[in-house]
């Protein structure tokens, strides 16, 4: 006779955290309008920059775009101090770390602060042939796996899932000992077995991660309707790291309109994304324009710390 087991889900509450001062993301096209044409909203940013009423966030590939485009010197010096660079797969690793401890300590809320999410990591290394053949490689692989398959959007998730699974599960194979040392002093039980840094990656501790949900749906998405390209892995990234932790996110249209269909598509998983955000995109049907949104944005900061000039 068969042994039947049931499967524990813990349904930890994961929550973010932002701090105190809000946070925006603007794409490299939404740079471009900025420095170039926008001279006014261009200097009320600078004001808020300078106040410190705003964190201006940008990931370690969007500032290669906008080196290649002679951007980043001008984007430097109109945020100064309040431009926060992340370097990619920050943010990813260490919401892992902490949603493992507390897997592990067997907390039910995982809150994940953006002061943790800018913490160093020490087992993350810089890749030795750049990140731009890093994107290239990867889109091709993507690309590669899209034509030797014609699965459903809904096993695709399940399969980048599993790609997220087996990628962090060896780039943070350092913590195992430590973490599962965790377990075995505090005995604790779950379900009869011993929560470890291998269970821990197919527990909703691991599988509901903002960074693991945003990332497996969006490139689920994308490679149902079309071959990715470089652009493509530069968005998605960016929007699965910074995107919960963002007040206001200014996005490539294309994926703007991926998302809305997620919202339509997923209720209960992405129902909420606009509603702890504004977002924005030069897409058509967007409810706010990404000039009008970030002025809107601007305006709300300074009245709440103090008046524009």
């Amino acid at each position: 006779m068969t042994e039947r087991r049931s499967v524990d889900r813990y349904f930890p509450k994961i929550l973010i955290d932002r701090g105190p001062t809000p946070i925006v993301f603007l794409d490299t096209f939404m740079w471009d309008r900025l420095l170039n044409q926008l001279g006014d909203l261009k200097n009320s940013l600078t004001e808020c920059c300078n106040q410190g009423h705003v964190v201006v966030a940008i990931t370690s590939v969007v500032s290669g775009e906008l080196a290649q485009r002679n951007f980043l010197s001008d984007v430097r010096q109109l945020c100064g101090d309040s431009l926060v660079p992340v370097p990619v797969g920050r943010i990813a690793a260490n919401q892992i770390i902490h949603a493992l401890v507390c897997y592990m300590r067997g907390n039910s809320r995982v809150v994940l602060s953006w002061k943790l999410a800018l913490s160093e990591v020490s087992v993350l290394r810089h890749p030795a042939e750049g990140l731009k053949n890093v994107i290239a490689n990867l889109t091709d692989e993507l690309n590669k796996a899209r034509q030797a398959t014609h699965a459903a959007k809904e096993q695709l998730v399940s399969a980048f899932v599993n790609v997220e699974r087996e990628m962090w599960k060896g780039a943070l194979k350092p913590y195992e000992d430590i973490l599962d040392n965790i377990d075995a002093e505090r005995k604790v039980k779950t379900g009869g077995e011993r929560r470890t840094y291998e269970t821990f990656f197919c527990a909703d501790y691991f599988t509901d991660l903002p960074v693991v949900v945003l990332r497996s749906y969006l490139f689920a998405y994308l490679l149902s309707e079309r071959d990715a390209k470089p652009n493509d892995i530069i968005d998605i990234y960016a929007i699965s790291e910074l995107l919960p932790y963002s007040n206001l996110f200014v996005m490539d249209r294309d994926q703007h309109n991926r998302l809305m269909r997620l919202q339509r598509d997923y209720p209960p998983v992405f129902g909420h994304v606009d509603k702890s955000c504004s977002i924005s995109s030069f897409l058509k049907k967007a409810i706010l324009d990404p000039v009008v949104a970030l002025e809107t944005f601007l305006h709300e900061v300074g009245n709440l710390r103090g008046p524009l000039s």
